[in-house]
């Protein structure tokens, strides 16, 4: 993450990886605890990409951001 795209967030989601990112008093950081996929099954990762298809749609309906399928 570049200071840049931290400044122009709404909302900063960190994985839970521990990695240093450009902290900003101004911004609001979530810390979405995930499991690193890498090396992982199929079936293994389906837990994490279903928990983000919570989190994402609820976050941005809390920010009023409209949705849609991206083409």
């Amino acid at each position: 993450m570049t200071h840049d795209l931290c400044r122009a967030a709404a909302v900063v989601v960190t994985k839970g990886c521990g990695d240093a990112y450009p902290m900003y008093p101004d911004k609001r950081y979530l810390d979405w605890a995930l499991d690193d996929p890498a090396a992982r099954s199929v079936d293994d990762v389906r837990p994490t990409r279903d928990d983000l298809e919570r989190r994402v749609p609820a976050l941005l309906d809390e920010l009023g951001v409209p949705r849609g399928r991206v083409t």
